[in-house]
């Protein structure tokens, strides 16, 4: 759920000034949907990341953690009904808590954080995106790169084809 793009940049905006953005555009899955032994009969497990928030914000994510996370899923009850009132527990992790966890950067569980300014071809920096790098024959595929993290393995696939047409056009 991304929003307009005036939205999407006031999330930016609104992280880089150390604020959690008004409407922050949000990723949810339910993992049970696909493997039920991850929660109880009639019961299911979301997965809700709000990928553009503060690394440090002003008030500190141990000030804000809760109300965050009430936010969000105030805001997601606008499309997922029920949502409120019938949640159960929850589990809250922001940067730090990524950071002491997975040994990231940040808490960035892309690898870079995720900016305007390293998102599509410019990830994960201008001149460091898209087909071509500065180093003929180099090519990246990493949670860093466009199109980013997750476990669709895109990232991969579009480095191992670029591979495959260097090598066609080599001759090799």
């Amino acid at each position: 759920m991304i929003g307009t793009e005036e939205a999407v940049l006031e999330n930016f905006a609104a992280s880089a000034r150390g604020e959690v953005p008004r409407l922050p555009y949000i990723t949810m899955v339910a993992p049970n949907s696909v493997d039920p032994s991850q929660s109880p009969p009639g019961q299911d497990v979301l997965y809700i990341y709000p990928p553009v928030m503060p690394v440090a914000p002003r008030e500190g994510w141990d000030a804000l953690r809760e109300r965050v996370a009430d936010q969000v899923v105030e805001q997601l009850s606008e499309y997922v009904e029920g949502i409120q009132g019938h949640v159960i527990g929850r589990w809250i992790e922001a940067a730090p808590d990524f950071t002491a966890r997975l040994n990231t950067v940040n808490g960035c569980v892309v690898h870079i954080d995720t900016t305007s300014m390293r998102s599509s071809a410019m990830r994960p920096a201008y001149g460091l995106g898209g087909d071509t790098l500065p180093v003929e024959g180099l090519y990246l595929g990493s949670a860093g790169i466009h199109p980013g993290g997750g476990v669709n393995g895109m990232a991969g696939r579009l480095a191992a084809g670029r591979v495959k047409r260097y090598l066609a056009k080599a001759g090799k």
